[in-house]
């Protein structure tokens, strides 16, 4: 009995040992294995350093892993240390656990080029052994439209799973797209996941990560398995928006593009329905600059959105604030009518111009609808029609902006300069009426007020009240210069505009008071569009306190074909220049006093010389 018992424990400390040293020169023999047969499995060289299994620990440790492109030397996918610990003494309780996993410098690189990436063979190398559960996943997903539940998977199986510390430190991701021409590296990506519950508990994700170009990522994710309610907070600092250029040279044509964008957003909703989500945060973009093919530049220092809460399942978006500070841009006219905007939009407008097929032209090879198929098509049911907007803005703040105006279409090209722009409103609804005040400053001293009152979602009903003060008018000498050959050399305007409009129609009170408005000599060499006598005008138009004054009362439905605003206003100019034209008594004043000084100044004259 007991020489047998002695034979059994050999034999057991024999099996003990062979599976120790199979446990330690197993993973050798695998490592080996799958580096030279590396392209059977995977279609693509690999290699490793190590790979290692304590079985006293039940830790696995992968070693300096890389597998390259299809020239064999280049890094597709590697990583210096990967480990994983499993814990097989809570087998005993039917849990599978796995105590860590830990990645350290994950690299890896994905490259675009239209359809293809630099994977795609390795797709394509899996496909091949694959497509009987490519049809059984689709068929899977096609028969359910809900999100499947991570609890109701676990209880179907046999044991229960526990994963817990999972960390990836130290990596780097690239994505290229070659034909784009743009880059993103994710430097220092990290990962840390203090465990996975699959039960109706949360689980926690962090995720953080450098950009190469500038900028910091750090995202939180708390999602419940059970539920598959989640909450996602994002925090994105000083992200360079420069990395966009190559994307927006479809759209625009620039020479420069550089910006940050700050967000702080939270996210709180359920993957069975993620539209329904609701967000809030914070999203700024700063020193925005865009660099024109001219060498001139648009952009702003800051713009600040704060979202109290944006639903898109309801519809419905309340804005804390809106706050633009230091925006600047400018607007040039060139001859034949194009401006910057244009010269800016041109690839857009490119697009937008190019021919497009034919769609209403039937192929011979298509069947036609029949009379009956288009009746079953008419009866499908009708999607639900879209829930009423529902949008406010509590605070809208613009200040310290600038906006220039160059004209090149005339003999002297015009530019003016219109700064301090600021723009102030609160309770901005949709649907209720709501104040917003405008005021600027115009070079010389002259000021601008704009008064609005209404509701965004009816246009044709509003009070607007304009009022312009000190108008330096010297400063607009080149366009009289160049419609009249007259430059001009003082004088200022002011101009009030009250406006009511109620369902689109238009009770306007215009009052346009010109002050000590004057001109110099005619210019012998120029070339003027208009031949008008700008000295006689003036003097026929002002008043005994050399002012000119008149009021452009406007009245109309906007809707009216018929209607212009720029007709009624030069038609009132235009009888206020008739009616003045048939009033001799200016005229005849201005000849006798001309006659008077003359006469004078023989008297004058005549007594000198006695």
């Amino acid at each position: 009995m007991k020489k047998a018992l002695k034979v059994i424990l050999i034999v057991l400390a024999a099996l003990i040992l062979l599976v120790f040293a199979a446990l330690k020169i197993g993973p050798s023999i695998a490592k080996n294995y799958i580096v030279s047969h590396s392209e059977e499995l995977v279609g693509r060289q690999l290699s490793i350093e190590s790979i290692s299994f304590n079985p006293l620990s039940f830790v696995a440790n992968v070693d300096n892993f890389a597998l390259y492109e299809k020239d064999g030397k280049t890094p597709f996918v590697a990583f210096e240390k990967f480990r994983i610990n499993i814990d097989p003494l809570k087998i005993v309780t039917r849990t599978a656990a796995v105590s860590e996993i830990y990645l350290k410098g994950l690299y890896v690189r994905a490259v675009q080029n239209g359809d293809q990436f630099n994977f795609t063979d390795i797709l394509e190398h899996f496909a091949a052994d694959s497509t009987a559960d490519t049809v059984a996943v689709d068929t899977a997903s096609t028969d359910s439209a809900a999100v499947i539940n991570a609890t109701e998977i676990a209880n179907t199986l046999p044991v229960a799973i526990s994963v817990s510390n999972i960390v990836f430190e130290n990596g780097n991701i690239i994505y290229e797209d070659e034909k784009v021409g743009s880059k993103f590296h994710l430097e220092d990506f990290s990962l840390n996941i203090p465990a996975v519950y699959l039960s109706n508990k949360s689980t926690d994700v962090g995720v953080s990560f450098k950009f190469a170009d500038g900028g910091n990522l750090a995202v939180k994710v708390n999602a419940n398995m059970a539920t598959n309610d989640f909450n996602v907070q994002v925090d994105l600092e000083q992200f360079s928006l420069a990395c966009g250029k190559p994307y927006m040279k479809d759209f625009i044509d620039f020479s420069d593009f550089s910006g940050l964008l700050n967000t702080h957003i939270q996210v709180n909703g359920n993957l069975n329905d993620v539209m329904a989500s609701d967000v809030k945060g914070l999203v700024a973009l700063d020193s925005i600059v865009l660099t024109e093919t001219s060498g001139q530049t648009i952009g702003v220092n800051h713009v600040g959105v704060g979202i109290a809460r944006a639903n898109l399942n309801e519809n419905d978006f309340h804005i804390d604030s809106v706050i633009v500070d230091g925006a600047f841009a400018h607007l040039d006219l060139y001859k034949g009518g194009k401006t910057n905007i244009d010269v800016l939009l041109a690839p857009m407008n490119k697009k937008n111009d190019a021919p497009e097929t034919d769609s209403s032209a039937v192929k011979a090879s298509e069947p036609i609808a029949t009379a009956n198929e288009e009746k079953t098509d008419s009866t499908e049911t009708s999607p639900a029609p879209a829930k009423k907007l529902k949008a406010v803005i509590d605070k809208l703040l613009v200040h310290n902006t600038t906006v220039t105006a160059n004209d090149n279409t005339i003999t002297k090209p015009f530019h003016y300069t219109v700064s301090g722009i600021s723009v102030n409103g609160s309770n901005i609804n949709f649907d209720t009426p709501c104040a917003v005040n405008v005021s600027a400053a115009f070079p010389g001293g002259g000021t601008l007020a704009v008064k609005y009152n209404g509701a965004i979602s009816d246009l044709g009903t509003m009070d607007a009240y304009i009022n312009i003060k000190n108008l330096a008018l010297k400063n607009f000498s080149n366009y009289s210069h160049h419609y009249t050959g007259y430059p001009l050399s003082a004088g200022n305007m002011s101009f009030s505009s009250e406006n009511k409009i109620r369902n689109f129609n238009l009770d306007s009170k215009n009052t346009i008071d010109i002050q000590k408005l004057d001109v110099a000599d005619k210019d012998p060499n120029s070339k003027p569009e208009y031949s008008v006598p700008m000295k006689v005008g003036l003097y026929l138009l002002k008043d005994k306190d050399d002012n000119i004054r008149f009021d452009v009362p406007v009245k109309g439905n906007m809707k009216d074909p018929q209607f212009s605003i720029g007709k009624i206003i030069w038609k009132t100019v235009m009888n206020l220049i008739v009616k003045v034209a048939f009033t001799p008594v200016k005229l005849v004043e201005s000849v006798a006093g001309s006659d008077e000084s003359a006469a004078s100044q023989a008297k004058e004259s005549k007594d000198k010389a006695e």
